[in-house]
């Protein structure tokens, strides 16, 4: 939910960490198109979850792939089927 507050503030906090990345999305929200925004909770969401946990286990840090990580392949066959 912290991540929807920053993206609904404006404009982004200059204390933020991902000060770059948010302002990023919001000018990808700002575009001449309808987004909604929603909160999911990570139990719902398979890949937040799995992501929350090996982050939580010091596994991942601050991370960006160009594909996705191992640990989570067979979660996003599972999030895209609901």
């Amino acid at each position: 939910m912290e991540l929807i507050h920053l993206l609904n503030s404006s404009p982004v906090s200059w204390s933020s960490p991902c000060k770059e990345i948010l302002c990023s999305i919001k000018l990808w929200l700002g575009k001449d198109w309808e987004v909604q925004v929603n909160h999911i909770y990570r139990e719902a969401n398979l890949v937040a979850d799995r992501l929350a946990k090996l982050r939580n286990r010091g596994v991942l840090g601050t991370s960006f792939w160009s594909t996705p990580p191992i640990e989570i392949l067979g979660h996003l066959a599972v999030d895209l089927e609901v």
